[in-house]
């Protein structure tokens, strides 16, 4: 990398933002970081500029240029779903999904033909108009059965059906709520992983993949919730390691013959199955505690591995690991799933910070982060993050939650078992 200090421009300040930005100040490098956010999380050492809605896209043009920034960091689904990562990477080398890319997220039923046509194993499906194709779906493919919404649904549009009358329920639900199809999915049990990829127009690497729990109960039971921790690495047989290894090398060959015209971090969520490996569905940005745990493992210069990306130098990346685990237990509120369907509870975090302790780290996971101003202490609208480097982080994680007041909040007990 350079010797000169470099400027970066980060879109949005969530948890995995946060956690980003503690570790590119950790770079000998960096010279400053700038935010594009409507957050006073007065907790990073960052210079906000302004929220998305204040700066006209025409203004943060000019900032860029009068600030020096090198290159942005644009992970929001919103600015690849409305094309503003298409925008700024006219400007300047942009880190995020282009709009056309970003269909593999977007649409599940794009992201299922991508996925035939390049030969990627997937579980059998049929696009879902009516209540008479579910009764076809499951003569196919029996029961139980997945439906998936084909758009974004914030990690609550997959759901496992036991039977034709649940199935009935759901789709009547996406049909006349959404007013576009959805998707039926033969269900397939196995071992679930997250397998996270760079990608610099030509150069597609692997890093190490991620277990994670999505379900909301323990026992991984209840609904899909998106991630409720994580941790790597993953111990996978000697089979598996094999398997993985070959459906990378797939992955990239697919990758450089297509050649989609973005540089990015993205994943894919798959799933062993004796001696297969079966693609659920792309996620074209990091998953948020899956990638804030790898980078919690990743022993490198988090600003030279993310330069030589923007700068589409991906294979002189040099990545190592520590020779330990790191893990990730998210906190919600107990209402989290009647939350994320109505409206947003804020949870006090006092007790997280009124505690000393030095192994867990805490990310807030809200762009926007209020303040108690009788305890000063902040509060977040739903989740946090814990994470922890450790021979068992694990250990260490929940051994903190146990002195935490947690009447008001939920977590799985049984992340990392």
């Amino acid at each position: 990398m350079q010797d000169k200090k470099l400027n970066v421009l980060i879109f949005g300040i969530g948890s995995l933002s946060s956690s980003i930005i503690e570790k590119l100040n950790q770079s000998s490098n960096i010279g400053n970081v700038f935010t594009i956010s409507s957050g006073q999380n007065h907790l990073l050492k960052r210079i906000n500029i302004g929220s998305g809605k204040e700066i006209r896209n025409i203004d943060c043009k000019n900032i860029i240029r009068e600030k020096n920034i090198d290159f942005a960091i644009m992970f929001g689904e919103a600015y690849a779903y409305s094309g503003l990562n298409d925008y700024y990477r006219k400007i300047i080398p942009v880190i995020g999904v282009t709009q056309k890319w970003f269909l593999l997220e977007s649409s599940k039923i794009f992201g299922k033909n991508f996925m035939i046509e390049n030969g990627i194993k997937t579980p059998d499906f049929q696009i879902i108009k009516s209540e008479k194709d579910i009764k076809t779906a499951i003569k196919n493919f029996g029961l139980p059965i997945v439906i998936k919404n084909d758009n974004l649904k914030a990690g609550f549009g997959t759901f496992i059906c036991e039977d034709f009358r649940s199935c009935r329920k759901i789709i009547n639900q996406i049909l006349k709520k959404e007013k576009l199809p959805c998707i039926a999915e033969k269900f397939i049990k196995g071992e679930e992983i997250t397998q996270t990829y760079l990608w610099d127009t030509n150069n597609l690497i692997a890093l190490n993949p991620v277990r994670d729990y999505k379900k909301l109960k323990e026992g991984n039971k209840g609904i899909n919730t998106g991630s409720l921790g994580c941790y790597t690495p993953v111990e996978l047989t000697q089979k598996q390691q094999e398997i993985l290894n070959k459906y990378n090398k797939q992955m990239e060959i697919i990758f450089e013959t297509v050649k989609p015209d973005f540089t990015g971090i993205f994943c894919t969520n798959i799933l062993f199955s004796e001696d297969n490996i079966y693609t659920l569905e792309f996620n074209m940005r990091p998953g948020i505690p899956e990638f804030q745990t790898l980078l919690e493992n990743m022993d490198i210069d988090i600003l030279d591995f993310f330069y030589k990306i923007a700068k589409k130098e991906a294979k002189d990346i040099e990545i190592k690991y520590k020779h330990v685990k790191s893990g990730c237990v998210v906190i919600v509120h107990k209402d989290y799933y009647k939350q994320v369907q109505n409206k947003f509870k804020t949870i006090s975090l006092k007790n997280f910070y009124s505690i000393k302790q030095k192994e867990v780290k805490i990310y807030l996971n809200s762009d926007y982060i209020d303040y108690d101003y009788k305890t000063n202490h902040p509060t977040d609208k739903v989740l946090c993050n814990l994470i922890n480097t450790d021979k068992n982080p694990f250990k260490n994680i929940y051994r903190y939650l146990k002195e935490i007041n947690t009447k008001d909040l939920y977590y799985r007990k049984d992340i990392g078992d």
